[in-house]
């Protein structure tokens, strides 16, 4: 479900086959995973599927923490990483413009003590939206780099 939902967040084609590298330092875990190896790679379309448990440095990758398990997704030669670094990087000034701008609303004193409470939560809730947005654009830009 991770992997492809992964996919679906890079605009990767659902078909498109992935390598994916899955750590866990749990050997009984990563057999079992090892016995199912022909259905994870079905329903992933994994083109390579390594299982390892070191603490080898896996980068420009996109990370998924489980229980007891990290799944890292190579994104080289899947995605331009760096168009991609270009786009994210310029959604964070967007993200950071429109930040600001709730802020300065928020934070005038007419504007606050002269909106209807509806519109004034509406900012609120803007705020909010766009914040919890720039985190997770940051954390995809640092995925990247």
């Amino acid at each position: 479900t991770n992997v492809r939902a992964t996919k679906k967040e890079y605009n990767i084609a659902p078909s498109k086959p992935i390598d994916i590298i899955i750590r866990s330092f749990d050997l009984e875990k990563l057999n079992l995973l090892d016995d199912n190896r022909k259905y994870l790679e079905r329903f992933t379309f994994a083109n390579t599927l390594e299982f390892i448990n070191d603490n080898r440095q896996i980068d420009k990758c996109k990370t998924i923490i489980l229980t007891n398990l990290e799944v890292f997704i190579p994104l080289s030669g899947v995605i331009n990483i760096e168009e991609e670094i270009k786009n994210l990087t310029n959604e964070i000034n967007k993200l950071t413009g429109e930040i600001k701008r709730c802020e300065g609303m928020l934070n005038n004193p007419n504007f606050v003590s002269k909106a209807p409470e509806a519109k004034i939560n509406q900012e609120r809730a803007k705020l909010q939206d766009y914040t919890n947005k720039l985190q997770i654009t940051k954390a995809r830009l640092e995925e990247m780099k």
